[in-house]
């Protein structure tokens, strides 16, 4: 894979940015990671990531079968359940709720590329496909940017990505053929030809214009991670989760967190985003402090009044 050096301007010295809570989260859940460390296939799994094993629940076990994909390649399987969540999309707003509400909500015109990628994983699993989420951002690693997914494809022995939200996917100009997350992320950034953009299914376009559309993803294409697991059955499956997420996708989150469900993230670390990434590394130490020092604040607190009590 070609290094990124020249394609991205070098990073000027990072502003204070607010903390938000995507930040902050995506601090504690941060590993460094190498070009290297994302080109793996489902037969040879890197270590920590989180696969799913659960079986797919009953409605999108339903849905899958209502599509009826019998005999279809991998690719066009996955080109058609991304089809199927963007035929209703009306971008009415974010969804942020358990899997089967997100996709009855979806299915309603709601929803943001968040909700439609996890949907996407729930559906890629009841399918049989093996897929992966990657993530963008524009504010330093921050709650502003985008998520896509990449889909395994055994005939080709690759990597195709689908941005599901924006009902796309990129093509390599000459060969016709998919391209995957990272090789679309280069063409984007000069260091291979540019791609053809393909609507996926009959549903709206995220981005009338494709010079729009390239824009975004440049303005993010120093800021990519990938989660580190695909496992969104089993997110789900912890009772405390649950709990949590009926209070709100935040608690969730931290729940998960807390529980060590929630699966890391790894991002893509090249010389253009080291200061950033290290100023994100430095927010998850300060964050890690913090929380174990409230925790152990909070149990000696009690200790220290029961014995001023017994001995008043």
């Amino acid at each position: 894979m070609k290094s990124d050096s020249g394609a991205l301007r070098p990073e000027a010295p990072a502003p204070r940015r607010r903390v938000d809570g995507v930040r902050l989260r995506n601090a504690l859940l941060m590993q460094r990671g190498r070009p290297l460390d994302f080109d793996w296939t489902p037969q040879r799994l890197p270590a920590g990531y989180v696969v799913e094993m659960r079986p797919p629940s009953a409605l999108f076990t339903r849905v899958v079968q209502g599509l009826q994909l019998e005999g279809l390649s991998a690719w066009d399987k996955a080109c058609a359940l991304s089809s199927h969540l963007t035929e209703c999309a009306r971008d009415l707003g974010p969804v942020q709720s358990d899997l089967a509400t997100t996709y009855r909500r979806i299915r309603e015109g709601y929803g943001h590329c968040a909700d439609f990628s996890r949907v996407f994983l729930a559906l890629a699993h009841a399918a049989g496909l093996f897929a992966r989420e990657w993530a963008f951002t524009h504010n330093g690693f921050g709650g502003n940017g985008h998520v896509l997914v990449e889909v395994w494809d055994p005939l080709r022995a690759q990597w195709s990505m689908l941005d599901v939200y924006n009902n796309f996917h990129a093509c390599d100009a000459a060969t016709r053929q998919p391209l995957g997350a990272l090789d679309f992320r280069l063409s984007v950034i000069g260091l291979r030809p540019a791609a053809l953009i393909r609507k996926t299914g009959k549903g709206r376009p995220g981005f009338v214009h494709p010079h729009k559309l390239l824009a975004y993803y440049r303005r993010g294409a120093a800021e990519w991670y990938m989660v580190w697991g695909n496992a969104v059955y089993g997110y789900e499956a912890n009772p405390l989760v649950r709990w949590a997420l009926r209070l709100h996708p935040a608690a969730g989150h931290a729940m998960a967190w807390l529980c060590g469900v929630q699966p890391r993230i790894r991002l893509y670390v090249t010389e253009q985003n080291r200061r950033t990434v290290d100023a994100l590394a430095q927010l998850g130490r300060e964050a890690q402090r913090f929380i174990w020092g409230a925790a152990a604040l909070a149990l000696l607190v009690p200790g220290v009044l029961l014995y001023a009590a017994s001995t008043s």
